[in-house]
């Protein structure tokens, strides 16, 4: 494979100095270039902030999928959408565990299902310091009046909020126990 710079030619330039009168071969600085392979393609350089974030992105991956899509989804705005996906089906599923069987009119409980996503970005937001929804927005949104916001949905909806922002909690911790012990075992595999 083949170090292509371009412009700039691969051996050392020389050039002829008449008080020595012989070639003197200069010493460049490095210069940008990239691998290139046999048929054209090429292979990019790693970047010295691709290198540096390395073990953070390796302990990402390798957490749970709600933990590893809450993080992407959320820090790295990563909008896939398997990750939007898979926040909504674990914040449902931890949300209608703490409903714990109790009843709900069928169309109560497919509105908060409307509600789980719109939770999942107003704690995103928040996180990033900008405005969150307000109650009578959202009872716009969901379709009811203010007064039955406040009566049915309210504590619904601080629920919800709890339940990611604990997730947001959770995940920031296990990513960061995660790195440690990647990082803890290469030192050790190193010695």
């Amino acid at each position: 494979a083949q170090f292509d710079t371009k412009n700039y030619p691969r051996k050392k330039q020389r050039i002829w100095d008449e008080e020595t009168e012989s070639w003197i071969t200069l010493n460049n600085p490095p210069i940008p270039g990239k691998q290139s392979l046999a048929k054209g393609s090429a292979i990019p350089l790693v970047k010295p902030v691709e290198y540096s974030t390395a073990s953070w992105r390796r302990a990402v991956l390798s957490l749970d999928e709600h933990y590893k899509a809450w993080l992407l989804w959320n820090y790295s705005e990563n909008t896939c959408w398997e990750h939007q996906v898979e926040i909504t089906q674990w914040g449902w599923s931890a949300f209608a565990a703490q409903l714990d069987g109790k009843k709900m009119a069928g169309k109560t409980q497919e509105r908060l299902r409307a509600l789980i996503w719109l939770a999942a970005q107003d704690v995103k937001s928040e996180l990033a310091g900008r405005e969150v929804y307000q109650y009578k927005e959202l009872a716009g949104l969901v379709g009811v009046s203010e007064k039955n916001w406040s009566e049915t949905f309210t504590r619904h909806w601080l629920t919800m909020r709890a339940i990611f922002l604990r997730l947001d909690q959770a995940s920031l911790l296990s990513v960061s126990e995660s790195r440690s012990e990647q990082v803890a075992f290469n030192l050790y595999a190193l010695n």
